[in-house]
């Protein structure tokens, strides 16, 4: 690591390609070397883990994966069902206000879709959705991303109409 630092400092000092070349070499050795002895270091500690519990342990304490997951811990689940299994639909919809409470009128077949629509975008929704795209891929149509960014300030009224009319009449258009 000392020959590398100095062949960094020399070449920074001087920047002549020849230089450059030894520090790169120096460096990559000094990269493999550094891996070599992770892998030797993780191998030797990890063979000498006798059950699956303790091999965990020392997965995460090396950094290799995460902590685990949030769990419910001592909560037992057959009792959380029963608490959510025990409040009936037709209460909680009563409760809240919501219509349809009695459980005849949600088989009954008949859907009131007054009560059901989704909300125009406005312009904008649509300029942040399409802002927060990072992709440069190219879908179907031929059009990437970075192109529609360039002509969003004349294409975003006809692409606004676009999409609220596709809302609005529950047409999605297929590939």
């Amino acid at each position: 690591m000392r020959k590398r630092d100095r062949a960094r400092r020399a070449w920074r000092k001087h920047r002549k390609p020849e230089l450059y070349s030894v520090f790169k070499l120096l460096r990559n050795e000094v990269q493999s070397q550094i891996r070599k002895a992770k892998k030797n270091h993780y191998w030797g500690v990890l063979n000498r883990r006798q059950n699956a519990a303790s091999m965990w342990g020392e997965l995460r304490r090396l950094g290799l994966i995460g902590a685990p997951k949030a769990t419910l811990g001592s909560l037992d689940l057959n009792e959380l069902n029963l608490a959510f299994s025990s409040v009936t639909h037709a209460d909680s919809d009563m409760e809240r206000g919501l219509p349809g409470g009695d459980e005849s009128t949600l088989d009954s077949g008949q859907f009131d879709d007054s009560e059901f629509f989704f909300l125009d975008i406005s312009p904008s929704q649509l300029l942040r959705a399409i802002q927060k795209g990072r992709s440069e891929s190219v879908g179907v149509d031929g059009i990437s991303t970075r192109c529609l960014k360039l002509g969003l300030p004349c294409l975003l009224p006809y692409l606004l109409h676009l999409f609220n009319f596709l809302l609005q009449h529950s047409l999605y258009p297929g590939q």
